[in-house]
């Protein structure tokens, strides 16, 4: 099976690179033993997504609310609703199989049937997100049809059939639980102060590496500072200054595995103008200091790069030597 990663445009947006763009529907696999920090960074992508936590522990975090997961339990995450995921510290093997599908899969517009009864009325709804326990029928029903969807071949010839039928009985059950009817007349109240959060997010992401103040990410705003205070925590879960050490401390995890460089100078690039402070924060968010977390990356996998042009290739269950990434299993 031929998975490759999906990388985030300029402004967070998740871009996914479907094989066939008339037929957007992609699953991928997140194995968070191997993401950096185990964590995915805040983002969102028109696509609606639908996933299952195989093993371990997750938080979804969607517009700032935390959604736990359990081994079995799957997540709705509907369309352009900012998120972040993170396995729980000290978790292992947290294990993620999950679809995405992009609008047009149901049609062009509301002038098409499946696109504006069964499609429209969820994306004009209220909800952000929704777990569906393992425990429950709902759950049980939405993870058998995902665990079919691993199965499937891509070399079968009703693959895409297949798959989009499957999709389809997932669906139909999200519809059942969401009550859409309620809502249809209701179109998605405004998420106040959305944009601006956003821009803050990007100018954090382009600057980490920099002294960031308050007065910068309020002057890219034009909000108060107590607005600006409210509403970063409000879609993060975190105040600026502590989702600043998270972010820089993200982008360290990802370079001990990955470069020669020394404690001191990963520490600089990152952001950081002390390495004492590096290691403090770093030992506090990981339980263990950057030099035992490089040890532990170095035997727990083995860097390696595709060939220019090519993409690697995973059998069966993502390898548990390929490197971090979150990756996309297109048609």
């Amino acid at each position: 099976m031929d998975f490759f990663r999906l990388p985030l445009s300029n402004n967070d947006m998740e871009f996914i690179d479907y094989k066939d763009n008339s037929f957007p529907l992609g699953f991928w696999y997140d194995d968070y033993d191997l993401l950096k920090g185990k964590m995915l960074p805040c983002h969102w992508h028109q696509a609606v997504e639908i996933s299952i936590l195989l093993s371990g522990t997750l938080d979804y975090i969607v517009n700032g609310l935390s959604y736990p997961m359990a081994p079995g339990d799957c997540i709705f995450v509907n369309s352009n609703q900012m998120h972040r995921t993170r396995s729980r510290l000290h978790t292992e093997k947290t294990l993620v199989f999950g679809l995405v599908f992009d609008l047009p899969l149901f049609g062009s517009s509301s002038e098409v049937l499946l696109y504006r009864q069964y499609l429209n009325p969820i994306l004009r709804s209220p909800v952000p997100a929704a777990v569906f326990p393992a425990d429950s029928e709902t759950g049980a029903k939405i993870g058998t049809s995902l665990q079919q969807l691993r199965q499937l071949s891509k070399n079968d010839y009703f693959f895409e059939l297949d798959s989009f039928s499957l999709l389809l009985r997932i669906w139909k059950e999200i519809l059942l639980v969401l009550n859409p009817r309620e809502n249809e007349h209701a179109g998605t109240p405004r998420l106040r102060h959305a944009d601006e959060v956003k821009e803050m997010l990007f100018f954090i992401k382009s600057h980490y590496q920099e002294k960031i103040t308050i007065d910068d990410l309020i002057v890219q705003t034009n909000l108060s500072r107590s607005e600006c205070f409210r509403s970063f925590k409000s879609f993060t879960g975190m105040p600026p200054t502590e989702f600043i050490n998270e972010y820089r401390l993200t982008q360290a995890a990802g370079l001990l595995g990955q470069t020669e460089l020394s404690m001191t100078e990963i520490a600089a690039s990152c952001g950081f103008n002390s390495s004492s402070y590096f290691g403090k924060l770093f030992q506090k968010r990981y339980g263990m200091t950057p030099l035992k977390y490089q040890k532990f990356l170095r035997t727990k996998y083995r860097p390696s790069v595709p060939e220019k042009g090519k993409t690697q290739l995973f059998p069966g269950e993502p390898d548990q030597d390929a490197p971090s990434a979150k990756t996309v299993l297109p048609f």
